[in-house]
């Protein structure tokens, strides 16, 4: 691990902490997300790392996606932050799809 993707992990953990604290918002933990995928592709040196990049933040959106659908049905948020999370949640997929087919 080098130090660029031990600080992005950081930030993805102190940012995810934000979130769970009402601190900070759902559109800055994706992107924070994003930021630590992004770390993770530049150090890959093979397609399979890559992909397994891409995988890692699919499930992490997911989980997002989850948990803001339970707490919409809550009332909790708005439900616009469920269509961020799903809009997020497909451009990942997509992006995976594409990682996955790079490979053939």
């Amino acid at each position: 691990m080098t130090s660029s993707h031990e600080r992005a992990l950081a930030a993805f953990r102190a940012e995810r902490s934000k979130f769970e604290a009402g601190k900070s918002t759902l559109f800055n933990l994706c992107q924070v997300a994003k930021d630590l995928r992004t770390v993770e592709l530049q150090m890959s040196t093979s397609s399979a790392q890559r992909i397994a990049s891409h995988q890692r933040h699919v499930t992490v959106l997911q989980g997002l996606k989850n948990e803001t659908d339970k707490r919409i049905e809550k009332g909790v948020v708005a439900p616009l932050d469920g269509k961020l999370v799903a809009q997020e949640l497909k451009e990942a997929e997509a992006d995976l799809v594409r990682a996955k087919g790079e490979t053939n």
